[in-house]
């Protein structure tokens, strides 16, 4: 699925007046419990009025929320300016639980509020906050789907646990790394969030040939001309025709993707137009040949040190 809110088309918002630093909650030492849905990083935030509000970490988009939370927050939209987005203090939306508001900026945060199509509202999954490359940068995070947890962590002690690099783009925030699927080497756009939503009769398909194992949300992209490549080649590889519910696009599962000497697998991939890579690698820098899914690491404790571009992984 290609959505528009990219770290580039919503960067993290400022607004003179609507708090200080000292109105920023502290946060919890223990972090946060977190739902893995689908396969993607969830967390339940507590609002300074006690309302839960689910978040989607998203490292391949921007830090917004959807509309409706904005109008319970209490947003406003810019004075004179009818079509500018409505935007609350970040405190607004930190509340109890003490999410920590976006590093950088020489004024005070603030959370920008947008409207959302179908599209979105599936990519969302229910969620009402992106929290997205903005909010992860300068950071270290640490994430476990195996116990449910993410909390802001320190990098794991050298020989503990496989370390590669990120390739970090400056302006946005959005990363991309090195892997090998059949010991192709491809340049990934890191993506906590990447998802793709199959057909029924997609469902189908797959559940008939694997026995009655659904298919993942947690999907990753890859380029046309290489998945037609991986399909030649691979001919066992399972391959399912219009199976995306949104853009009736094929996908491909491969056995494995390999990192930093580990390998992790099966991953499935939707086949995605090359302009719209062409697109993204645009705005990295680097020839992109797709989107890494959280899936593709769902089997480790993974500690992304944005403050210093890398990724860890332990088992």
């Amino acid at each position: 699925m290609v959505l528009r809110r990219t770290a580039l088309s919503c960067l993290p918002a400022v607004v003179a007046g609507l708090a200080t630093p000292a109105d920023l909650l502290a946060l919890p030492a223990a972090g946060w419990r977190a739902r893995w849905q689908g396969g993607r990083p969830m967390l339940d935030i507590q609002t300074g009025s006690g309302n839960t509000v689910r978040a989607l970490v998203a490292s391949a988009s921007g830090l917004w929320g959807v509309e409706a939370l904005g109008a319970r927050l209490g947003a406003q939209r810019s004075t004179g300016a009818r079509m500018a987005a409505p935007r609350s203090a970040w405190p607004a939306v930190a509340g109890q639980s003490g999410l920590p508001a976006p590093l950088g900026g020489s004024q005070p945060p603030s959370l920008t509020y947008m409207a959302v199509g179908l599209a979105e509202q599936a990519w969302l999954d229910g969620a009402e906050l992106v929290l997205g490359a903005p909010w992860l940068a300068g950071r270290c995070w640490t994430l476990d789907a195996r116990d449910g947890t993410f909390a802001l962590g320190t990098p794991p002690a050298a020989g503990k646990a496989a370390t590669w690099a990120l390739a970090m783009h400056r302006e946005s925030g959005l990363a991309t790394t090195d892997v090998q699927v059949a010991g192709e080497p491809l340049i990934l756009l890191f993506d906590t969030a990447a998802a793709a939503f199959a057909t029924p009769a997609a469902q189908r398909a797959a559940a008939a040939r694997s026995g009655g194992a659904a298919l993942p949300v947690s999907v990753g992209q890859i380029s046309e001309s290489i998945a037609a490549r991986w399909r030649s080649a691979h001919p066992d590889w399972p391959w399912l025709d219009a199976a995306d519910r949104h853009t009736q696009g094929a996908w491909i599962q491969v056995p494995a993707v390999q990192m930093a000497g580990l390998s992790s697998g099966p991953v499935w991939f939707s086949v995605t137009p090359e302009r719209t890579l062409q697109d993204l690698s645009a705005q990295v820098g680097r020839p992109v040949a797709g989107r890494l899914p959280m899936a593709a690491l769902g089997g480790w404790r993974v500690t992304l040190d944005m403050a210093n571009a890398r990724l860890h992984l332990a088992a």
